[in-house]
């Protein structure tokens, strides 16, 4: 058998060491395998095979394709030489020996700290299972009948340290039913999807797209500037109503300044979204006075006159995006207001609308800088702070949307 007989074309070699072909051009252009070339084919041959076996036994030691360039060229240059090159080869091994013991470590280090955070997340968890949120007899008496304003009255319920985690309220005027149910009030028979498992609605899979980072960094910056500027000592003794707990993001921002005394309302269409955030907040070493809600907007059971402050963290926004009513939903807000109440929002004034906008033209004015200001002044709201965020838009490659946002900061109180 002549020597080109044991030659094979590039297909055959990649399938021989179980690499692509790609992988073989590329070691050829680095200068590692050297096949001979006969028209438009190339051939290799037992050296070929040498070699690429050698490179991957390298890779395997966690060579760079740099170093191992360096073996083969000390190993080439030296040819003839061979202790010479093993004495080069050892003193490699040797340098990427102490480089991987290092690396070790580092990853050691690094294991330890993360079982470090597992641990301390486990102690957590244990805790929350003895860490229950219900709704505090003493404030029982915020709530009417979101119907008919009707007086509630307690007919069933479990209670543990005063407070009611499961039960049964009902209107003496007009029979409306409400539930608590694990620390929420609900109206009874509401519609909802069957519980979620709170762990699966954030998971750590989740493909965040770079137009969704950027609205999510857009609002956290307009939450900031908001908090930094409301003065939250303000809220002693005072009840505060959020519309819309969007996730909790706020009141978690705020959580652990809440003055003790202050009582937190969250209002919020979702079960599932109040199971969410009921569960980060069991984290929290002080427990405050949170109240969950289930309701519309049209229809909290609450008292009128009874909310101090109002933090409507784009509930307002996102309330004329998907509800099919075109007024300004603080009017339906109004009558829990006191007189001399404060009010924290935030609001997303939108310029520029997509062709495809899932916002009627009807609503657009909703979302107007000058209107909303005009409506807060209408309700009596005079301006404290205001500020108003730089530009942003959903435009990116292979999205439609090129709709352009800003972000409208507002505080203000009634005289």
């Amino acid at each position: 058998m002549s020597s080109d007989d044991k030659k094979v074309k590039i297909g055959k070699f990649a399938e021989m060491h179980g690499v692509s072909i790609d992988t073989v051009r590329h070691y050829m252009e680095l200068g590692l395998i050297v096949p001979e070339k006969k028209g438009a084919h190339y051939y290799f041959n037992q050296q070929c095979h040498e070699d690429l076996s050698f490179s991957m036994k390298l890779k395997s030691l966690h060579f760079t394709l740099k170093e191992i360039h360096k073996i083969f060229f000390v190993y080439r240059g030296f040819s003839g030489i061979i202790d010479q090159a093993n004495f080069v080869y050892k003193q490699l091994l040797e340098e990427k020996q102490s480089e991987l013991q290092q690396q070790i470590q580092v990853l050691e280090d690094s294991k330890n700290k993360v079982e470090h955070e597992l641990s301390t997340l486990d102690e957590l968890d244990a805790e929350r299972a003895h860490h229950v949120f219900g709704i505090h007899m003493q404030y029982l008496s915020l709530f009417c009948c979101g119907s008919c304003q009707g007086e509630l009255t307690l007919m069933d319920g479990n209670i543990v340290k005063n407070e009611l985690i499961n039960g049964e309220l009902r209107c003496n005027a007009c029979g409306l039913t409400y539930i608590v149910d694990e620390g929420i009030l609900i109206l009874k028979n509401k519609k909802e999807s069957k519980k979620l498992k709170v762990e699966g609605l954030l998971d750590a899979d989740m493909n965040w797209t770079e137009i969704e980072m950027r609205y999510a960094n857009n609002i956290y910056k307009n939450m900031q500037t908001l908090s930094n500027n409301m003065d939250i000592a303000y809220s002693n003794n005072k009840v505060i109503l959020e519309m819309g707990s969007g996730f909790g993001i706020f009141l978690r921002n705020i959580y652990d300044q809440l003055p003790d005394d202050a009582v937190y309302v969250v209002v919020d269409h979702s079960l599932d979204i109040h199971r969410l955030v009921m569960k980060g907040l069991q984290s929290k070493k002080v427990k405050k006075n949170i109240i969950f809600i289930c309701a519309d907007f049209l229809s909290i059971p609450l008292r009128s006159k009874s909310i101090d402050v109002l933090i409507d963290d784009y509930g307002t926004t996102n309330y004329c995006i998907y509800k099919h009513n075109e007024q300004f939903p603080l009017h339906h807000m109004d009558k829990h207001m006191k007189p001399q109440a404060k009010l924290i929002g935030s609001y997303m004034i939108i310029d520029l609308y997509a062709k495809d906008s899932i916002i009627d033209v009807s609503k657009r004015p909703l979302f107007q800088q000058q209107y909303i200001k005009e409506q807060l002044a209408a309700l009596g709201y005079e301006t404290e702070h205001e500020h108003i965020s730089s530009e942003f838009t959903l435009a990116e490659e292979n999205v439609k949307d090129d709709s352009a946002f800003k972000a409208y900061g507002f505080i203000g109180t009634r005289k």
